[in-house]
């Protein structure tokens, strides 16, 4: 038999309140149904609660969590997912929680569920752009210096 009521506290109250209680708690009080089934007739009495939800990738990038159940299990089904989205996703659901005691697997991993990576594109982007920033830092160093050189020698437009 279902309790009476449960109380649920919600973490951003809804405008309606009720006499007695802080105003961030809702009652939430049994229903009872029947149905027919196969000849019989079956009647629940049960609280319609459901105490969950989720949030995509997406939509927790610059949030962060205490704790969350993530789904990290590789599904090769999925279609349209390659292994660099894959790994992207995995990423950003990982990075989202303040400490690894906050994170509950939703299914058992084994190491092929982890064998994700970048794609090789952009390794080489990146690999480039490095490059890049270290040609510039040396060109940047040296014309630091031969300004510095040229303000010690004294000016001749007298």
């Amino acid at each position: 038999m279902p309790p009476a009521c449960i109380l649920f506290k919600h973490n951003k109250p809804k405008p309606a309140t009720f006499h007695g209680l802080d105003p961030s708690v809702m009652p939430v009080f049994p229903v009872e149904r029947s149905i027919a089934l196969k000849g019989y007739s079956v009647r629940r009495k049960q609280v319609p609660m459901c105490p969950a939800f989720c949030l995509t990738d997406y939509k927790v990038q610059g949030s962060t969590l205490t704790s969350a159940v993530l789904d990290l299990k590789d599904d090769p089904t999925i279609r349209g997912l390659d292994r660099h989205r894959k790994f992207c996703s995995t990423y950003v659901q990982l990075s989202r929680l303040r400490s690894s005691k906050g994170l509950h697997l939703l299914q058992k991993l084994d190491m092929n569920d982890l064998q994700l990576g970048p794609d090789p594109r952009l390794l080489t982007e990146m690999r480039r752009l490095q490059e890049l920033e270290k040609q510039t830092m040396v060109a940047w160093e040296g014309d630091k210096r031969s300004e510095l050189h040229d303000e010690s020698q004294p000016d001749e437009r007298i």
